[in-house]
């Protein structure tokens, strides 16, 4: 009696710790961890005033190797920063899927310096605009996975709306 006890509430557990587990399908294109190419970063974009915006990002993770760091990725110390007064378009959701360009909607900013802070590339940074509007950051890299195979392209963080 003791044993079905335990099993049934053991059951319970793992079925409760199965509803609250983030799907790793990232179908939601403003979801906060988006998936670009093999790696995934999420960006925040915070408005602080009328005129300043803060972006947050969080670090690296890799779909097969976890979180990154700078041993494995290189990261070019200047992100872009892009913003579109419009919505993210079909081209621009497949832009960050293929780590390729985003359309012209998307417009440039001024970029910001990555911050690496214990062993991680999270950072902030604060930038002046119009708030509103949708905010992208693409970092250049060079990866070089557990079998020494060493990639390089884009990499998008999601797209953050700012209202």
């Amino acid at each position: 009696m003791v044993r079905c006890f335990t099993c049934i509430w053991v059951a319970l557990l793992m079925s409760v710790c199965n509803n609250t587990e983030i799907s790793s399908a990232h179908d939601n294109p403003l979801d906060r961890i988006y998936d670009s190419g093999n790696f995934r970063i999420g960006l925040i974009a915070d408005a602080k005033s009328a005129t300043v915006t803060t972006l947050s990002w969080s670090n690296v993770y890799h779909k097969s190797e976890g979180q990154l760091s700078d041993s494995n990725l290189k990261l070019n110390p200047t992100a872009s920063i892009f913003r579109s007064a419009a919505a993210p378009s079909t081209a621009d959701l497949n832009a960050v899927k293929s780590a390729t360009g985003l359309s012209a909607a998307f417009t440039g900013l001024s970029g910001c310096t990555i911050t690496v802070a214990s062993a991680s590339y999270a950072g902030t940074c604060d930038i002046t605009t119009s708030t509103t509007g949708y905010y992208i950051i693409q970092f250049n890299y060079k990866f070089t996975d557990k079998s020494s195979v060493v990639t390089s392209g884009i990499l998008y963080s999601n797209f953050a709306a700012v209202p």
